[in-house]
């Protein structure tokens, strides 16, 4: 018996070797079946089951056992794995094997600085207009499908599974720290990353209502770690805001609408106080030599400067008296 296994062993690698590269041995028959023509080695003989493709043959991005005449639009070609690689950008139809936009789809214009497809200018009929993908059929609306999040960076929708900051499964996941969870209604939360400046209303059964990411932090040069994030957003209300870097925007989340965005202020602050009742947003410098606020009611900041103990004082007197009274 063991002589016959051993026989049968034998003959088996005989074959084996006998096959071809672009040939598998079917153990039933102890033939050499020849692989799809596309495919230069393979595990089985149809189309979708390559190890490797043929000259001028690429595996492709969906499926690795699939062999394709050349990448789609948006991808391009590993030279070393031979497969085709998806453009992590945006937007983007053409794109280094670094992930460097080198070409952007329709009525989109690159801004190579941040590695970005951006929606050209006047493309929608506001500011507060986001460009739908097909990028080419120039749909824009006021706010995305329930698949997608409003990059206003870019100002397009963006799919929510290739957002770096929010994903949506079968339920909500951030794959970020999450600083906070708010009710803001009846079975209504707001659930804030200030790591990622995301925040996103959820219901009871945490299925996404809506999503936002105000400043995309890949666009600064600024890093904000997970013990710092809650000097970088607030919330208060139905208001909710980031700071990065020398930007700090605004959102009203029963409108969807961006109510402050100022792009350039004087240097750094960091958030460190909300004043709800008056809805007040105090921010302070790096060297905590002074102190600025947003004024959420006026939708404007007051450049008065007022010192640092001041403001401790004050808002110590202040929780005092509400103490006492």
């Amino acid at each position: 018996m063991y002589k016959i296994i051993i026989s049968l062993i034998f003959v088996q690698y005989c074959l084996a070797q006998i096959c071809q590269k672009s040939q598998i041995l079917d153990a039933l028959s102890q033939a050499c079946l020849s692989c799809s023509s596309v495919c230069e080695n393979c595990f089985n003989i149809s189309q979708q089951s390559c190890i490797g493709c043929v000259k001028n043959s690429y595996l492709s991005y969906d499926d690795i056992s699939t062999c394709q005449i050349q990448c789609r639009k948006s991808e391009f070609v590993d030279s070393e794995s031979k497969r085709c690689i998806k453009c992590k950008v945006n937007g983007c139809v053409q794109c280094t094997s670094s992930q460097i936009c080198l070409v952007c789809d329709q009525n989109l214009v690159l801004d190579k600085n941040n590695n970005q497809c951006n929606a050209k200018k006047g493309i929608c009929e506001s500011d507060q207009q986001f460009l739908n993908p097909p990028f080419e059929s120039r749909k824009c609306t006021n706010s995305c499908l329930q698949s997608y999040y409003q990059n206003y960076n870019s100002q397009i929708c963006e799919y929510t599974q290739e957002c770096p900051q929010i994903q949506q499964l079968s339920s909500y996941i951030m794959d970020t720290f999450v600083d906070e969870i708010a009710i803001i209604k009846e079975n209504q939360y707001m659930v804030i990353s200030g790591v990622s400046c995301s925040f996103a209303i959820v219901d009871i059964n945490w299925n996404i209502i809506t999503k936002q990411t105000l400043l995309d932090k890949n666009s600064f040069e600024i890093d904000v770690t997970q013990d710092e994030s809650k000097n970088y957003f607030f919330f208060t209300g139905m208001y909710g805001g980031c700071m990065r870097g020398q930007r700090f925007s605004v959102m009203n989340f029963e409108t969807l609408q961006i109510e402050f965005d100022e792009k350039n202020l004087e240097q750094q602050y960091k958030i460190i106080y909300t004043d709800d009742v008056y809805k007040l947003v105090f921010m302070v410098d790096n060297q905590a030599s002074a102190l600025i606020w947003y004024d959420i009611n006026n939708k404007k900041i007051n450049n008065r400067k007022i010192s640092i103990r001041l403001f401790y004082i004050t808002y110590i007197v202040k929780k005092m008296l509400q103490c006492c009274s």
